[in-house]
């Protein structure tokens, strides 16, 4: 009877050693790049003592174990040799110059274009740096090594580069969506579905949970009613 209860024991001290383990995995520290954008003061500041609230999953949580299976199931079902899939690899390296070059294309001025987005990038990246290494939320492959899982996730620029929440692709293209769609109301339809396209994109590749993407899309929420924000985007 004492051994069945030393080794039940022993299987608890374990179990909550593991879970511990994984509580504690984080992605890991800034690059200097990184570091800067940190540093940088913004319009958008005074959002971070509030958002900083909304934390992720643990990463010992069931849900999160769902959305590593979301990410695993929809990482086997893209198809690299897509057109769609090569979109995705276009966004994930150039997504502001893709934008751009979307509405230059369609007749947009140029110069309006190059400074909207570049204000838009400016004000919003420090943000979402800082809330990035404030949660240093682990990317879905980092994670799922420890859950025996064997997600392998398709190349990505930025994903190896800082945390997972939020996701800053998601983010930025959240609020330039909104930001171009006021300016040019003609184009909101497929703003809004390329703004979709892009966030399922990120999961697809293996770069992002599902929960990254929907905590971009509050704070999106939050940056574009922003008094400051409003007033500076005529919004």
């Amino acid at each position: 009877m004492f051994l069945v209860e030393l080794l039940e024991l022993k299987y608890r001290q374990f179990f909550l050693s593991l879970i511990m383990t994984i509580d504690n995995i984080v992605f890991g520290n800034p690059s200097q790049e990184d570091y800067i954008q940190i540093r940088t003061q913004s319009i958008l500041d005074d959002l971070f003592p509030d958002l900083r609230k909304m934390m992720p999953p643990k990463n010992s949580q069931p849900g999160t174990r769902q959305e590593l299976n979301e990410v695993f199931d929809a990482v086997n079902n893209a198809d690299p040799e897509s057109e769609l899939f090569n979109k995705w690899q276009l966004l994930d390296k150039s997504l502001v110059p893709f934008i751009k070059s979307s509405f230059i294309t369609h007749g947009a001025d140029s110069e309006h274009i190059h400074s909207l987005l570049d204000n838009v990038v400016f004000d919003v990246l420090p943000l979402c740096t800082k809330l990035k290494y404030e949660f240093n939320r682990p990317r879905p492959a980092q994670l799922a090594f420890y859950y025996q899982l064997k997600l392998m996730p398709y190349f990505s620029n930025f994903a190896h580069s800082s945390p997972s929440y939020p996701s800053g692709h998601t983010l930025i293209c959240a609020v330039i969506t909104r930001v171009l769609a006021h300016h040019y109301p003609q184009a909101e339809e497929s703003l809004h579905q390329g703004l979709r396209d892009l966030a399922y994109s990120r999961v697809a590749m293996g770069t992002h949970f599902p929960s990254d993407n929907e905590f971009s899309f509050h704070v999106a929420e939050r940056i574009i009613v922003h008094p400051e924000f409003v007033k500076k985007y005529e919004l």
